[in-house]
C-alpha cells in the first residue's frame, strides 16, 4: 500500500463509488486498468454499460478518445488561464509604453514650441503652443480611453473565469446528485423490504401483548421512527430531512 500513489487511490475510490459492477469487476479480473476505468466511472451509468459491451480493442479506442477529450478540456481551460495573463501583461505594457512615449515626445515638443514664442514672440509660435496642448490633451485622453478599455476588457476575463468556474462545479454538483439519488433509492428498497418483514410480524401476532412491557415499548419506538420517516420522505426537499429527524 506504500508503493501506491495518492492519484491511484483516487482514482480506484472513483471506480468503487461510481463504477457499474461490471467495471469494477473488469479492474479485479484485471481486464482494464484503474486509470483507465476512473474515466469510464466518471460517465453516466448507461454510457459505462455501453462501454463495457464493446469488444476489447474498441472500448480501449473509445476509453482513449475519453482521455483526450479530458486531456483537451484541462488543455484549453489552462490556455485559457495563461492567455488571460498574457492579454493583461500586453494591455498594461502597451498602454504603460506607447502613450507614455508619445506623451513625452509631446511635451517636448510643447517645451520647444515655447522657447520659440519666447525667442520670437509671434503670433505664429502662439498658435503652434496651443496645437501642442491640444495634442498633448488628445494623448492624455487616448491614454484614459485606453485604460478604460484594459479595465473594461479585465474585467470581461474575470466574468469568463467566473463562469467557467461555475460550470465546473455545476458539472461536479450533477454528479453528486446522481449518486446520492442512486443511493437514496438503493436505502429505500432496502428499507421496503425490512418493513415489509415487520409488517408480518405484526400481522402474524396471535397473543395479547398489551401488558408485555418490552413488546409495547418496542412497538411505541418503531411507531414514533415511522413517524418520522413518513414525515422524512413527505418533505419537499431533501435539504428539510435532517429537521424532520431530529425534531
Amino acid at each position: 500500500m506504500l508503493n501506491v500513489g495518492r492519484a491511484s487511490v483516487e482514482r480506484a475510490k472513483i471506480v468503487q463509488e461510481r463504477g457499474i459492477p461490471e467495471l469494477s469487476q473488469a479492474v479485479t479480473d484485471g481486464e482494464i486498468s484503474v486509470s483507465s476505468a476512473s474515466v469510464v466511472a466518471n460517465q453516466a451509468e448507461d454510457k459505462q454499460a455501453e462501454i463495457m459491451a464493446l469488444e476489447d480493442q474498441e472500448r480501449r479506442a473509445a476509453i482513449d478518445a475519453m482521455k483526450e477529450e479530458n486531456a483537451s478540456l484541462k488543455d484549453q481551460i489552462s490556455t485559457m488561464k495563461e492567455n488571460e495573463k498574457l492579454i493583461r501583461e500586453a494591455a498594461h505594457t502597451q498602454a504603460a509604453g506607447e502613450f507614455k512615449e508619445q506623451i513625452e515626445e509631446a511635451e517636448k515638443a510643447l517645451r520647444a514650441a515655447k522657447k520659440k514664442a519666447a525667442d520670437e514672440a509671434t503670433a505664429l509660435a502662439e498658435a503652434e503652443i496651443a496645437k501642442r496642448e491640444a495634442d498633448v490633451k488628445a494623448l492624455e485622453k487616448r491614454a484614459g480611453d485606453a485604460k478604460e478599455a484594459m479595465e473594461r476588457r479585465n474585467q470581461v476575463l474575470e466574468e469568463l473565469e467566473a463562469r467557467c468556474e461555475e460550470r465546473e462545479d455545476y458539472l461536479r454538483r450533477i454528479a453528486n446528485a446522481e449518486f446520492e439519488a442512486k443511493y437514496f433509492i438503493e436505502g429505500m428498497g432496502e428499507l421496503a423490504e425490512a418493513l415489509g418483514r415487520a409488517l408480518l410480524s405484526v400481522v402474524d401476532l396471535e397473543h395479547d401483548h398489551s401488558q408485555t412491557g418490552n413488546v409495547c415499548r418496542r412497538a411505541r419506538e418503531l411507531s414514533d421512527m415511522c413517524v418520522k420517516m413518513s414525515q422524512a420522505l413527505d418533505s419537499v426537499s431533501v435539504h428539510k430531512l435532517k429537521e424532520v429527524v431530529n425534531g
